[in-house]
């Protein structure tokens, strides 16, 4: 009776397959209209937001959003996109969150180490570390014959990874010099070339600001330390004075008065957008 019983029972229909929605679809929506049109400042912000917990289940768009609307070139050039404290959270979740939904992570840290100060933090907190053990016994699995979302994950943190330790983030490092991607024979070459016709002599520059104080320069770099959690390449101080007065909407930015006197590191006062870490004299 008992046989019979089990025979006649329907087979329990097996549960389907989750589709891995492709680039293209997360793509199509509105997210991806927003990083094209905003600056990086705005995208920066919006990131913090949808790195909230309760924000998540967009983040795979945005991640992908991020990625297409910042190339490689833009992103090395761009003072704005450096934010220690965006790339710890990165690598915090990378290593606390579930392996299947790491991918939107690898692809935020891989635009964001372009920039030389985000990588040096990523790597300072273990980045390389938490990828080989997220990658553990998984080594083989790929998108191209599993195609799940574990899989795409796997494939996004060798890609990183591939970045990290001898990929293009280490290149843009090492080849700074060389924005324009030339070969090392090309490179020669155009160095050994001589110009008959050389330009006249450009006219002196203007009056460099003032040189900072021993005190103020102690003050500027431990504080510059303490903020950013990393040792930068220190360089010449000077004072400035602000032209407008600013109010701070993020904990990171200051209070200014125009006319008050600040001290900046005077490689990075180059006139282009964006931000700069600066202290009061």
């Amino acid at each position: 009776m008992i046989a019979k019983k089990r025979a006649a029972s329907p087979v329990k229909p097996r549960a389907p397959v989750k589709q891995v929605p492709t680039d293209a679809e997360l793509l199509s929506g509105e997210v991806a209209a927003f990083f094209i049109r905003e600056p990086p400042r705005e995208q920066l912000r919006f990131l913090k937001f949808a790195l909230e917990p309760e924000q998540k289940k967009d983040l795979p768009a945005v991640a992908v959003a991020f990625r297409h609307a910042n190339k490689p070139e833009q992103v090395m050039h761009d003072r704005t996109f450096d934010n220690a404290v965006l790339v710890e959270h990165i690598c915090l979740d990378l290593e606390h969150q579930h392996v299947a939904y790491l991918r939107p992570y690898c692809l935020l840290l891989g635009v964001l180490i372009g920039r030389k100060p985000n990588l040096r933090k990523a790597l300072l907190m273990g980045v390389v570390k938490t990828l080989n053990a997220r990658m553990k016994g998984r080594e083989k699995e790929t998108f191209a014959k599993t195609p799940t979302l574990i899989a795409q994950s796997m494939d996004a943190c060798r890609e990183l990874m591939m970045r990290l330790v001898w990929g293009k983030s280490q290149g843009q490092l090492r080849d700074s010099w060389n924005p324009e991607r030339l070969s090392a024979k090309a490179e020669v070459a155009r160095a050994q070339k001589k110009d008959v016709t050389a330009p006249a002599p450009a006219p002196a520059p203007a009056a460099s600001p003032d040189a900072a104080s021993v005190k103020e320069s102690a003050s500027y770099w431990n504080k510059r330390k303490a903020a950013e959690g990393i040792e930068v390449d220190r360089g010449p101080l000077c004072r400035i004075k602000a032209r407008r007065a600013h109010v701070p909407t993020e904990a990171m930015e200051m209070r200014m008065r125009k006319g008050d006197t600040l001290i900046v590191k005077r490689d990075e006062l180059d006139g282009e957008p964006g931000w700069i870490f600066a202290t009061k004299g």
